[in-house]
């Protein structure tokens, strides 16, 4: 039976965040986005980083996301994490991503 893989996402709306930032509501370290996952079927010759910036390439390109982190469960190493976020508003609360990153056991930065 083929390995099953859990790719959890903290992403939001490009255009919400933009606006936000643009009214100076938010500063530009800070973000909307909400955390979602999804599971996917383990293929031979699995490529955990391979995996992870093909779904933020669609996420950023196609979907207009602002994709705050991105990671496999098991796979933390080839975690992404974009550098420029601090803060992360999910619509009713805010909290730091490198809380959220904690969380995970993700290696935040310094």
């Amino acid at each position: 039976m083929a390995e099953k893989i859990t790719i959890v996402v903290l992403s939001g709306d490009k255009k919400i965040t933009g606006f936000m930032q643009a009214v100076d509501m938010f500063e530009q370290s800070k973000v909307i986005a909400k955390e979602w996952a999804m599971t996917a079927t383990k293929k031979q010759n699995f490529d955990a980083k391979k995996c992870v910036d093909g779904i933020r390439s669609f996420l950023e390109g196609e979907m207009k996301q602002n994709v705050a982190a991105l990671f496999i469960i098991g796979y933390e190493q080839d975690a992404y994490v974009n550098e420029k976020i601090q803060s992360i508003s999910d619509g009713s609360k805010w909290f730091l991503l490198k809380e959220w990153l904690n969380g995970y056991e993700i290696p935040t930065r310094t």
